[in-house]
């Protein structure tokens, strides 16, 4: 039987390596063919590796994802794309196939946001600057679905709230930052 260590030590060397090496190569041809697409090198799902318990990401990488992400932070979300990107569409509005245009190129995902505090109390061990950020989202339960939270917002402004007014993993990614952060200050 291997020990948790082990375990967590073998994970984290595999992912570091895959990071660094671009291994497997279907890995390296999806990367290229997003960037080739408009999307960002320091695209908003890095977050979430910045933001895992137990990251394979140095703290001098944690820091700058969160720094190359503060561009995508809008209130209650993660945009996908900043604004000067290529590819942005900051509304999520017309038809589906404009709506679906829009869903991965600049639409903000509540559920990122999250991720972003986790990350940012990591990178800067600020939880009331980590904790901030989460604000907003706590005046949206008044707004839309009342109490609960919208599944994704314009990246514009206002940043109106669109897609399912009750999404779970919205919730559920910011109660877990809210339950995360608040430990840790009380530390």
């Amino acid at each position: 039987m291997s020990s948790d260590k082990t375990v967590r030590d073998a994970y984290l060397d595999t992912v570091l390596n895959q990071l660094e090496t671009g291994d497997p190569p279907e890995t390296k041809v999806t990367y290229d063919r997003l960037v080739a697409e408009g999307h960002p090198r320091n695209h908003a799902l890095q977050l979430i590796a910045a933001a895992l318990p137990e990251t394979p990401l140095s703290p001098a990488q944690v820091r700058a994802i969160v720094d190359a992400c503060g561009p995508l932070v809008v209130p209650r979300a993660i945009r996908t794309l900043a604004p000067g990107e290529p590819a942005y569409r900051g509304t999520y509005l017309g038809a589906q196939r404009e709506r679906d245009a829009a869903y991965h190129q600049g639409t903000a995902w509540a559920w990122l946001l999250g991720s972003y505090a986790l990350a940012h109390l990591r990178a800067y061990g600020d939880p009331r600057a980590a904790m901030e950020l989460l604000v907003p989202l706590e005046q949206h339960v008044r707004e839309a679905g009342i109490g609960t939270v919208s599944e994704i917002f314009d990246g514009d402004p206002p940043n109106q709230p669109r897609g399912c007014i009750a999404q779970a993993w919205s919730v559920g990614e910011a109660l877990r930052a809210y339950r995360a952060i608040l430990k840790r200050a009380q530390q």
